[in-house]
This record gives structure tokens, C-alpha cells and sequence, in this order.
């Protein structure tokens, strides 16, 4: 039998235009199909991309259910994407364990402080100074300063900073 068909005999396929095929084999702890290919598990959604359109995914590439559907195989609710695509669609749908902030055990900084240091670069303190004065590595402020980390914090400084809000 040939990969493909070997493929397809586990899932159904719906034929209306938006159900989702969902993957009938072997499910693994995380919710996602999984299917053997040449010795080796995958998940059965990444395995739409190299067995049916023969691509061959990086790395790095991501594939993203459209429908947040974890079983489902079919073409068009899946997309290749990158980490951050995919960090970002999971925050803005709402999923995940997602920690930020002073959500995180290890933060040494709270909401309270990006303004200050914010407002200290601003003022000319150079970057050494903030970050000993919070007790946090040089790189961290970078990162704020950069708008890289604790980026709702930051924008929303910046926005009231240039409106003059408060």
C-alpha cells in the first residue's frame, strides 16, 4: 500500500466545503494525530504537507490548524507557519498557558517599573545604570527598550507619552 493511501485510510473525509477531517489513528498525550513515516511518528498534520503536496517542511516550520482543531488533516485548515505566527495566534485566540509579565515566577521587574525605565532612558540614564538600579541584566532593558518584551506595557507608555495622556 502506498504512503498516501496509507495516509488517507485514517481519517473521513467530509465532503462539505468547512467540516474538518479528523485523524482516527493513534492520537498522542498532546491531542495531535500521529502517523509512522519511514520508521519515525509525526504528526499526522505535518505529514499532509510532504505526503500530498511533496513539500518538505524546515525545522523551524510550524504547521497551524486554521480551525484549532488538534485531529484535523485536511489541507485547507492547515497553514505552515513560524513560531512567532504561531505564539501570536494562540495568544489572540486565547489558548494556551501563555505567562507574561509579572505572570512569570522568575520576573524580577512588575508592570510598574517599564515606565520608569522607559522615561529614565528617555531622561538619558545610560542603560548599565537602569538595569543595576532594578537588578536586572543590561540585556533586559535592551529588550524593553527595543519594544521586544513587555511589549503592552511599553506601547501603552509610548502612546500616553506622546499624547500627553496621563
Amino acid at each position: 500500500m502506498s504512503t498516501l493511501n496509507r495516509f488517507c485510510a485514517n481519517f473521513r473525509i467530509v465532503l462539505d466545503r468547512t467540516s474538518c477531517w479528523e485523524w482516527q489513528a493513534t492520537i498522542a498525550d498532546t491531542g495531535y494525530g500521529q502517523f509512522k513515516y519511514k520508521a519515525v511518528r509525526h504528526g499526522a498534520h505535518r505529514c499532509v504537507f510532504f505526503i500530498v503536496y511533496a513539500i518538505t517542511l524546515g525545522r523551524h516550520d510550524y504547521v497551524c490548524h486554521k480551525c484549532d482543531n488538534r485531529r484535523c488533516v485536511r489541507p485547507s485548515h492547515l497553514k505552515i507557519a513560524d513560531a512567532k505566527w504561531n505564539a501570536q495566534d494562540r495568544q489572540l485566540k486565547g489558548r494556551g498557558n501563555v505567562r507574561q509579565g509579572e505572570n512569570v515566577a522568575q520576573a524580577k521587574l512588575r508592570s510598574n517599573d517599564i515606565p520608569q525605565i522607559l522615561s529614565q532612558h528617555s531622561e538619558g540614564l545610560p542603560i548599565r545604570q537602569i538595569a543595576e538600579h532594578f537588578n536586572v541584566h543590561q540585556e533586559t532593558i535592551k529588550q524593553i527598550l527595543k519594544r521586544k518584551s513587555w511589549l503592552s506595557i511599553s506601547q501603552n507608555h509610548q502612546q500616553n507619552h506622546t499624547t500627553g495622556a496621563p
